[in-house]
């Protein structure tokens, strides 16, 4: 198994500081628990099996989570969005998609369009470059 780095709470309350500094909104939590859980389910062991086992399983499940759900009381996709982002680009892969592509994909997440990780994995996937040295 490769190791990835990890994406944590207080690296997604940046990413959603940053968007609502960057593009507006209403900057605050729901929960700081969910934050905490968010952080940390994509990295979960289930029976010995890793239930987001690749990189693009766990970029599209933060994606996809934050598209769902109102862990923030704004910027919830907009953080997803960074999420994903910066989760593939520090594990060596560059995104092809400009930012607003990947917001609108999350749009159509929220509107239950696209429902699957898996789905979502195989896109981000079909749409990144890796990263040489």
């Amino acid at each position: 198994m490769v190791k990835s780095i990890h994406l944590t709470a207080d690296d997604i309350r940046d990413f959603h500081r940053y968007a609502i500094k960057t593009y507006g909104g209403i900057e605050g939590e729901t929960s700081s628990d969910l934050i905490e859980y968010v952080a940390e389910r994509p990295y979960q062991i289930v029976f010995g099996v890793d239930k987001y086992p690749t990189i693009f399983d766990k970029a599209a499940y933060y994606l996809k989570s934050f598209a769902d759900n109102q862990y923030f009381t704004d910027g919830n996709k907009r953080t997803g969005v960074l999420c994903a982002i910066t989760l593939l680009d520090v594990n060596g892969f560059e995104l092809t998609l400009s930012p607003m592509q990947l917001y609108d994909y999350a749009i159509l997440i929220a509107n239950k369009k696209i429902t699957s990780i898996k789905e979502i994995a195989s896109y981000l996937e079909a749409n990144v470059n890796f990263l040489t040295e």
